[in-house]
């Protein structure tokens, strides 16, 4: 069984009539008839859907032998549906149960049940591989859209299915996740089948006479590489595009292209995975305002999108285009471009826009400026159609990133603060927390984590900028072991949901190491050993080999040892109420 993208159809082979069905989606089978040239004396187990939609592939099983022998491809795309054969090639006898395609990598994974390990399909190769056997039968396989193999089989048995499978491919290693209908045989397909492209133009803010670039990704996760489709883009009048600077389709015909504004692509092949292409555009003397561009891929299955518009890279909204506004060059100021170093004595101012040339007030002709004086600085940049001109004046530098965490110097175990921390500069920040043990933080990557202290430690804190700079600062927090219990001296087991249990409690946690309990006769009426503090499941009940003990006074003995390490240990009696 397979789904095919192209008309969207379930395809299958009967098991017993031989005859192709055909599946909508409301479960309405219409019966094709067998396929010319299939053998009708074999059994068939395996079978899928090609990615590209034009065949189902099954797989050919000898009944007496139960070894599989053929592969064949039916032609699924208009009747007659022909059946074309090859012997299959494997180093040993096989018995496959399921195919499923690789969504990004294209590859045909399959289960030998014969072996009982994975291996690939390539063609008429049957490549197994060197994987341990596996204990689980696996009757069905399929793909999700990320890539992740899943199946249904067993683990008790070698055959049918009730028991769902998260399959591990480089391994072959299975994690069990649930159980469903259990069945005699089962197959699955899936359509983990996506392709989508986008585009971007940056900068988005030029000034006129300036240049852009316009890339285009494609995320091509069918299973398939396709071809023969047609990409077609044009851009606004006074865009000229200058050059293609990448094309992975480039077995494609170009029209349009360099000197236009149309750039288009016929007989495009779209490989697996992603693909690129980047174009740089001249922009004339535009007015000021926002200038569009969107793509289509077109003769692609209607499931993709016939034609697929492109989506715009730069913009969390679906499918909108990509965009660039021209803007006048009084709204673009050297303020917005000033940024210091790290320790604060150096600037770096960098001009707002690409230009033919800059001319600093200091001499300098790059792009950014840098210096470590304070002062007036003037720039003029010079385009094809414009000088542009601007001053900026750099006084007080900001101080050296430094941080300073708040919290306290010495708390008592068990004890819980909210640490906070000082910088000298202004957010935002990204902190990045981290404690020795001992010390437990509530979060690593919050303001102001919670602490909750059972041994004295060091609490670490890594306090990141905007521009990337980074300041470090560690504190020291000494913890004071209380070592606080509480032991009842009565309980009452009758039942009313209240001190029916004679448990220990502590403050700080803490492991009982052992435990007893005797009468005042010295018979010992309760033991245990390495159990949790405050657990009342883990006390006692008030019985001694299931039968409730009389009222009276009973005698423990139990050794603590505390989250610090120390041990200490504890007698006294208790009173058992009726």
């Amino acid at each position: 069984m397979g789904y095919n993208v192209v008309d969207q159809f379930l395809y299958a082979l009967d098991f017993d009539s031989y005859e192709l069905l055909r599946i909508d989606a409301n479960g309405q089978i219409t019966a094709l008839g067998v396929p010319a040239n299939l053998n009708t004396k074999l059994q068939y187990y395996a079978g899928q859907v090609g990615a590209l939609g034009r065949s189902l592939t099954v797989i050919g099983r000898d009944p007496i032998t139960q070894t599989d022998k053929i592969i064949y491809d039916i032609n699924i795309r208009r009747a007659p549906y022909l059946a074309s054969s090859q012997v299959l090639i494997s180093e040993l006898p096989v018995r496959l149960n399921d195919l499923a395609t690789h969504p990004t990598l294209g590859v045909i994974y399959t289960y030998d049940s014969k072996n009982k390990r994975l291996a690939n399909l390539g063609g008429s190769l049957v490549s197994t591989f060197n994987h341990p056997s596996t204990s689980e039968y696996l009757s069905a396989l399929y793909f999700d859209k990320a890539g992740n193999l899943y199946a249904y089989g067993n683990s008790s048995r070698e055959s049918g299915g009730e028991q769902h499978f998260l399959v591990n491919r480089h391994s072959g290693k299975m994690q069990e996740l649930g159980k469903g209908f259990p069945g005699r045989e089962s197959d699955g397909c899936s359509c983990p089948y996506s392709l989508d492209f986008g585009m971007k133009i940056t900068p988005t803010q030029v000034l006129p006479c300036s240049e852009i670039t316009i890339e285009y990704t494609f995320f091509n996760a069918t299973g398939a590489n396709w071809q023969d489709l047609v990409f077609r883009d044009s851009f606004p009048a006074g865009v000229t595009i200058k050059a293609i600077e990448k094309n992975s389709a480039n077995l494609s015909t170009v029209i349009g292209g360099v000197g236009t504004s149309v750039f288009r692509l016929i007989n495009m092949n779209l490989i697996l995975e992603s693909n690129t292409i980047r174009l740089r555009a001249w922009v004339d003397d535009l007015p000021p305002g926002k200038y569009s561009a969107q793509a289509a891929l077109q003769f692609l299955p209607a499931l993709y999108g016939e034609p697929l518009i492109s989506d715009n890279l730069l913009s969390i909204q679906a499918r909108d285009s990509a965009f660039f506004n021209v803007v006048e060059p009084k709204s673009l100021k050297l303020n917005s471009k000033l940024r210091f170093s790290c320790n604060g004595d150096t600037a770096y101012i960098e001009a707002p826009f690409e230009a033919l040339s800059y001319q600093w007030s200091d001499g300098s002709t790059g792009k950014t400026l840098v210096t470590t004086r304070n002062g007036r600085y003037s720039l003029l940049a010079k385009t094809p159609c414009l000088d542009y001109v601007d001053t900026i004046e750099i006084g007080e530098r900001p101080a050296a990133l430094q941080t300073n965490i708040q919290s306290p110097d010495r708390l008592e175990s068990g004890d819980q603060v909210s640490l906070t921390y000082a910088g000298t500069r202004k957010g935002p920040f990204t902190a990045n927390w981290s404690a020795s043990e001992g010390l437990e933080l509530s979060c690593k990557n919050c303001t102001s984590p919670a602490l909750s202290a059972r041994s004295s430690g060091t609490v670490y804190l890594q306090l990141r900028d905007a521009q990337g700079c980074i300041a470090l600062d560690s504190a020291f927090v000494e913890v004071i072991p209380v070592r606080k219990v509480y032991i009842p001296n009565a309980f009452s087991p009758n039942g009313d949901q209240l001190n029916d249990q004679f448990y220990v409690q502590g403050r700080d946690g803490g492991q009982i190491v052992q435990w007893h309990i005797k009468d005042r006769w010295g018979n010992l009426v309760f033991e245990k050993k390495d159990l949790a503090l405050n657990d009342p499941s883990q006390g006692w009940d008030g019985t001694f080999r299931g039968q409730r003990c009389a009222a009276g006074i009973f005698l423990y003995e139990l050794e603590i040892e505390f989250p610090d390490g120390a041990r200490k240990q504890f007698k006294g009696e208790v009173k058992l109420l009726r």
